[in-house]
């Protein structure tokens, strides 16, 4: 028996390259399959042949992309035996199989190998396509291992028996004399001994890796006339791709270019991409797709989708990363934005200048140009933003650059506050005080003379009486717009109550 093996080819129906009787073109050897690639295992080994040329009927037409003909052999019982079985399924979940009996053809095919002379050999490629959920029981999901056993059986210590026939005549092959084994193992006819060929794989989730990226991954290019872009993808080699670039941030998108290629046998790509149109610091968002950009929807493909921005220096950017931001703000009508904050950092490799604005539902209520050093950071509080806007939730973004993040923004109905009404004071009537009497018990209380009053109090704390010119005393007015702290020297610094900002420009 020959030994099992796995291969990987370009996203098609599996039944797209039957009557090729070989390995489909651009299959390459590989233990990890791409969801959504084609999955090719090799087997074989010697009598396979002839046993899917006894179930044919037709030595002819054993093997000609028909997957009845292996349906039919594993009918038979007869010790040969294929089973694809995940082997690391979940806790209490029954393992994934790939279930050949209710495979269409466009889910699974039969092919057969063929010598430099045409003539057929006893190999055998087991053609899959992993897109949708046939012939697997489950649909395949990226992490899922799965063991190949090709197996030859023969129960240890016996040896297939046929069944007696008249001299001359050949008996039936596979319609033994001896029953199978107590466990159910069956006997091939022309096995001395039992053998399985085995293979194992993993899917992947499929991955586009670009090179011209910023160290937390975003796509940085230079807004010129050939600009390259290109990577790496575990995408099968010789898988078609378009790349889509797109305006970011526009409405409807506008598209700038669509360039399309194949996957070379490393797993790299590479395009070049007109963005002479653009000015550097503008947002785009490229698209990769293995289908056109333009099918329906239900066949599109899109495996990346990603964010980037246009720079003068490609090969050392401002990279402005959003680190924090509050993401459910309260205020009360009429209030400052003070519960929101968020943190900037620059993670390029260069100092940089980036516009951070802030947003309520698309319309921009702060913003300025800010200045970072690499690995500088900056805290904004907006306690001098007041958002004229009604009770309700409203989104809040905050965007630079190269980065943007979001938020929900409640503001509350302010409670008005009951002013009491004024409650009328009865004057009661004096009650004249009695005169002493000789004999009485206690002291008398003396009545005031007419016309005294006591002293007012002196201050105890020698102040003196404000002048009432309150502009003598205010503090001044914080100027309007964010207020931001720095984690290096020359961070914000608070004079009398007033914030004085060091913009860095």
């Amino acid at each position: 028996m020959g030994t099992a093996r796995t291969y990987v080819a370009p996203s098609q129906n599996a039944d797209e390259v039957a009557g090729t009787s070989t390995l489909p073109d651009g299959a390459v050897e590989a233990s990890t399959v791409a969801v959504g690639d084609r999955l090719v295992i090799a087997f074989g080994g010697n009598g396979t042949l002839g046993a899917l040329a006894h179930v044919a009927g037709d030595p002819d037409t054993a093997t000609d992309a028909n997957l009845s003909h292996l349906r039919g052999l594993r009918r038979l019982r007869e010790g040969v035996n294929l089973t694809i079985t995940e082997v690391n399924p979940e806790v209490n979940t029954e393992p994934n199989r790939v279930e050949l009996g209710t495979a269409a053809p466009q889910d699974a095919v039969l092919l057969t190998e063929t010598d430099p002379d045409g003539n057929r050999v006893d190999r055998f490629y087991l053609v899959v396509d992993t897109r949708h959920r046939r012939p697997f029981r489950d649909p395949p999901e990226p992490g899922d291992r799965f063991r190949v056993e090709f197996t030859h059986e023969l129960p240890p210590g016996e040896r297939y028996r046929f069944v007696d026939t008249i001299p001359g005549a050949q008996p039936p092959p596979f319609d033994p004399a001896n029953e199978p084994a107590e466990d159910g193992t069956e006997h091939f006819p022309y096995a001395t001994e039992e053998r399985t060929a085995t293979t194992t794989f993993t899917f992947r989730e499929p991955q586009v890796r670009y090179e011209q990226v910023s160290r937390q991954g975003r796509l940085v290019l230079e807004p010129n006339a050939g600009t390259q872009l290109s990577g790496t993808t575990n995408l099968a080699p010789g898988t078609p791709y378009w790349i889509r670039v797109l305006a970011g941030q526009q409405e409807p998108a506008r598209t700038i270019s669509v360039t399309q290629g194949t996957v070379g046998t490393n797993g790299s790509f590479g395009t070049t991409v007109d963005l002479a149109t653009l000015d550097a610091g503008e947002t785009i968002d490229v698209e990769f797709y293995t289908t056109k950009p333009t099918a329906p929807q239900a066949e599109q493909r899109l495996l990346d989708d990603r964010r980037g921005v246009t720079v003068r220096n490609g090969s050392a950017p401002a990279d402005f990363e959003i680190t924090s931001m509050t993401t459910e703000a309260t205020v009360t009508e009429g209030e400052s934005l003070s519960g929101l904050t968020a943190t900037i950092r620059n993670n390029g490799s260069v100092e940089g200048r980036q516009n951070v604005t802030l947003t309520i539902e698309n319309e921009t209520v702060a913003g300025q140009v800010e200045l970072l050093r690499v690995d500088e950071s900056v805290t904004y509080t907006y306690e001098t933003v007041f958002p004229d806007r009604e009770p309700g939730t409203y989104n809040v973004t905050l965007a630079t650059g190269t980065d943007s993040a979001t938020g929900a923004l409640l503001i509350e109905e302010q409670t008005p506050t009951a002013t009491p009404a004024a409650e009328a004071t009865a004057t009661p009537t004096p009650t004249p005080t009695p005169a002493s009497t000789q004999g009485d018990a206690g002291t008398a209380t003396p009545t005031p003379a007419p016309g005294t009053t006591e002293p007012p109090e002196s201050p105890t704390n020698g102040s003196e009486t404000p002048s009432g010119d309150s502009s003598e005393s205010a503090l001044p007015v914080p100027p309007l717009g964010p207020q931001r702290a720095r984690d290096a020297l020359g961070a914000t610094v608070i004079v009398g109550g007033a914030y004085l900002v060091d913009y860095f420009l």
